[in-house]
């Protein structure tokens, strides 16, 4: 026995000696320069890309590889500061090569993805030109052709990988060259579940946010992965919605994916983003937003179907031409598809807008960022006004219907058409104005198709023109009116109602801001009114102007204001006069009134916002009023004389009318004369001849009161 003992002593010594000799053999081959010339060329026929390393070391027990700064091409693909590979010494002696453990400290790896998948940096172009008697060969080398010949090699298998303080920039080609994103501070442990899978957990720093992984890769390469999001930066995705795109804010939530490792093709994401801030050309979104989903097929063309929710959001278009406040519905759902130019789209989707519910599509991404389609059979206008802050005040109620109604932006573009059958205006404290026709989007504006009114129970035809939707809109509107009860008619528009009775045609051409305070204060153009006979109530010219007459002379007398109380009505035959409009001011030249005996002749501006009155003008005195002022009986055939007034102030309703001092004397001094015009008749027929003296004395009254030319 101790011979024995001493034999085994001996061959464990020499083993021992064996293995000693061939540790310093082994180590000092793979340092020799033959050695690393012949890895040196295995690495670049494997992968076509030149390797370097700064130290490269070898042990026996356990059998290790240690690895010091070793870079792939340049190292911008692939860079390791520091790596050691323990290798299971039995299972060599069944042809199996078990890696027990692989540590990564340090490091950079890029990963690019194309239309074809996820490609690793051997997979890449290099970024350092091969030796020109070395072309590089097709993915995968070496690895490919042991694939091919026969199967005669080792077994190979990984029991435990772990990654410290590794980069991994991801390039994402597919939107172009230049977008990508970095995973920094990368810590990750992979182990060995049996010989079928690895068990996969880890996590890494992105911008401010983390990003965790859990998962598992099978044997035959198959994926399960699950990545948790805890406030990664929401701008990384920002390019997926397009060039014209921002979005800023902190994405929470998970991402799963199922499939091959190169190409995943399912996945199911469920994230949010409590402090979203989304902006697309003139839409913007602002607060949180839900998104989830579930995709299948290939990830780079997705299909599947999507839920988003910003019910909790501000959701803003055209700096706030539309707005929908936080805690207003707002959701869509629907399937996403990919175009043929590659666009990501949607189809069957159902929009939820306040209480607005419609079918459509929502597209993201390409030359339009935002394009959306829609149809509904009806729509509560109600809502829509609740959205667009300036319709506020039409207190729009009924419902309207989307017939292929598409937005596009940016540039706005609006197609389709929007039914007016149910929609009515609903004026505070007063009666509703239904509305009937069609709107149709043009670009960015729209215009109406067989577009009336009732109001007040009056017909009124309308043309509208809306444009600059994507800036500041304006409109340009056309209406007509005839015949129509005027009290009615401005009870149902005007707040307080003007005072206006009797029948009234109206012809407008208007334009201007479409709503806001400056909708009057910019509104310009045209119009023209007849009305009458009818009556302003409390307005009588005649009885105002001859009130001040009296105070300037010093009364009338009881018999001349008996005969001038015929003329103090408010009742009036005529209303005709054509105005200009420019900014919110209604200029005429041509505004008359006629009364009985008289007409109101008056030229100047009303401000449409408040209805103040500053002009001038003239009473214009038939016969009868005239000899009723100056005291004396009627002529047949006599002239219209002119009392001239200073100024009309005060509002359209409730008008200040101020006599000319000058012109009011003027014409008082033709009373004068007016006892003694029979006698000065007779005298100037007897020199000038019979008839030729009633010519003179009008023609002296025309040069003391002169009347204007009519237009």
């Amino acid at each position: 026995m101790r011979a024995l003992a001493r034999v085994a002593l001996a061959l464990v010594l020499l083993a021992a000696a064996a293995l000693g000799a061939v540790a310093w053999w082994l180590s000092g081959y793979v340092r020799s320069p033959g050695f690393q010339v012949r890895l040196r060329a295995a690495v670049r026929d494997a992968t076509g890309q030149e390797a370097s390393w700064r130290e490269l070391a070898v042990g026996v027990l356990p059998p290790r590889v240690r690895v010091r700064e070793a870079r792939l091409g340049d190292g911008a693909g692939l860079a390791v500061g520091r790596a050691d590979l323990q290798v299971a010494l039995l299972p060599l002696l069944a042809r199996t090569v078990v890696v027990d453990r692989v540590a990564i400290e340090g490091g950079v790896l890029r990963i690019v993805r194309s239309a074809d998948g996820l490609l690793w940096p051997w997979q890449v172009e290099s970024h350092t030109p091969p030796a020109p008697d070395t072309a590089p060969r097709a993915p995968g080398g070496a690895e490919a052709e042991r694939e091919s010949d026969g199967g005669a090699g080792f077994d190979f298998a990984v029991r435990r990988v772990d990654l410290e303080h590794v980069r991994i920039v991801i390039e994402d080609r597919t939107l172009g060259p230049g977008r990508e994103f970095a995973l920094q501070e990368v810590e990750a442990r992979a182990r060995a579940r049996g010989r079928a899978a690895l068990d996969v957990r880890g996590s890494a720093q992105v911008g401010e946010g983390v990003l965790r992984a859990e998962g598992a890769l099978g044997a035959d390469g198959a994926l399960a992965l699950t990545l948790r999001f805890e406030r990664i930066p929401a701008e990384l995705f920002a390019p997926y919605l397009g060039d014209d795109a921002r979005l800023v804010g902190g994405v929470d939530g998970t991402l799963a994916l199922r499939g091959p490792a190169r190409a995943p093709d399912a996945a199911e994401l469920d994230v949010r983003i409590d402090d979203a801030a989304f902006e697309v050309g003139e839409a913007a979104i602002h607060g949180p937003v839900s998104l989830q989903a579930e995709l299948r097929g290939e990830l780079a063309r997705p299909a599947g179907r999507f839920t988003i929710d910003a019910t909790g959001a501000e959701l803003v278009y055209g700096g706030g031409i539309v707005r929908k406040p936080p805690g207003a519905a707002a959701s869509a759902e629907g399937r996403i598809a990919t175009g043929a130019d590659g666009r990501i789209e949607t189809e069957e989707v159902r929009i939820r807008l306040s209480d607005i519910g419609a079918q459509g599509a929502l597209g993201i991404g390409g030359d339009r960022p935002l394009l959306a389609r829609l149809d509904a059979p009806s729509v509560p206008l109600a809502s829509l006004a609740a959205l667009v802050p300036s319709l506020a005040p039409l207190g729009l109620g009924g419902s309207a219907s989307l017939a292929g109604v598409t937005l596009a932006t940016p540039p706005l573009a609006l197609t389709g058409r929007v039914g007016l059958d149910e929609a009515q205006l609903r004026p505070e404290g007063r009666a509703p104005i239904p509305l009937r026709g069609a709107l149709v989007g043009e670009g960015a504006g729209l215009r109406s198709e067989g577009l009336a009114a009732e109001i007040g129970g009056q017909p009124l035809a309308l043309e509208l023109v809306v444009s600059g939707l994507d800036r500041a809109p304006r409109h340009r509107t056309r209406l007509r009116i005839e015949r129509a009860d005027a009290e009615r008619l401005l009870e149902a528009l005007a707040e307080p109602p003007a005072a206006l009775t009797g029948p009234l045609d109206l012809s407008a051409d208007l334009s201007g801001p479409l709503a806001g305070e400056a909708a009057l204060a910019g509104l310009a153009g045209s119009a023209r009114i007849v009305a009458g006979p009818g009556r302003i109530p409390g307005v009588a010219p005649f009885q105002s102007a001859v009130e001040q007459l009296e105070q300037l002379i010093g009364g009338l007398g009881d018999r001349r204001r008996a005969r001038l109380r015929a003329f103090y009505g408010d009742q009036f035959e005529s209303l005709t006069g054509h105005l200009t409009v420019t900014n919110g001011v209604a200029r005429s030249d041509d505004l008359v009134l006629r009364y009985p005996g008289y007409a109101l002749e008056l030229e100047g501006s009303v401000r449409l916002a408040d209805r103040n009155l500053d002009a001038r003008g003239r009473l214009v005195l038939g016969e009868e009023a005239y000899a009723a002022l100056a005291g004396e009986e009627p002529r047949p055939g006599g002239r219209e004389r002119v009392l001239p007034l200073a100024s009309v102030r005060g509002t359209v309703d409730a008008p200040r009318v101020a006599l000319d001092p000058q012109g009011a004397l003027a014409l008082v001094a033709t009373f004068a004369a007016a006892g003694k015009r029979g006698e000065l008749e007779r005298a100037l027929d007897g020199v000038l001849g019979k008839g030729a003296g009633r010519g003179v004395l009008d023609a002296l009254d025309g040069l003391l009161a002169p009347r204007r030319e009519r237009r």
